[in-house]
């Protein structure tokens, strides 16, 4: 028989309800991060904020040269973007555009992040020319599929 004040009646015929038990300590500790590893958005945010950053009051200016020759590699390539870009604008007016419109989307969003990437990081000394041959890549992998559409 019980007698404690959570049962206020007794019934010999009623079965045991056995007492919730409280959660063990270690699945609590093992659900929480280790505070030991960085999270992953921290260690990314670091990495381009490192990268990609405007300049400050301290910076140098980039040079004149560097200057004008990622500014006219990025005209010479928004100039034969636009002309996929046309392409893809007659296709959008047709009935069935296929597997070419997102490819071609998708294509052009890669080039045209890398570069403004290219921008972002005049600063550096490498990372803007990797960015803008990226983007030329992109752009020669549009005229092909272009060609083949």
């Amino acid at each position: 028989m019980r007698t404690d004040n959570h049962t206020a009646a007794v019934d010999h015929h009623a079965t045991a309800v056995p007492e919730p038990r409280p959660a063990p300590a270690v699945a609590l500790r093992a659900s929480a991060p280790a505070a030991a590893a960085p999270p992953r958005t921290a260690v990314l945010q670091r990495a381009l904020t490192r990268r990609f950053r405007l300049p400050g009051h301290t910076d140098p200016t980039p040079g004149q040269r560097r200057l004008v020759a990622v500014s006219a590699w990025a005209g010479t390539l928004g100039f034969g973007g636009a002309v996929i870009a046309l392409r893809l604008l007659v296709n959008l007016f047709q009935a069935d555009g296929g597997w070419y419109r997102p490819t071609v989307t998708a294509i052009g969003t890669v080039g045209l992040l890398a570069t403004v990437g290219a921008f972002a990081s005049i600063h550096r000394r490498r990372l803007p020319w990797m960015l803008l041959t990226t983007a030329t890549v992109a752009l020669v992998a549009a005229y092909l599929v272009t060609a083949a559409a």
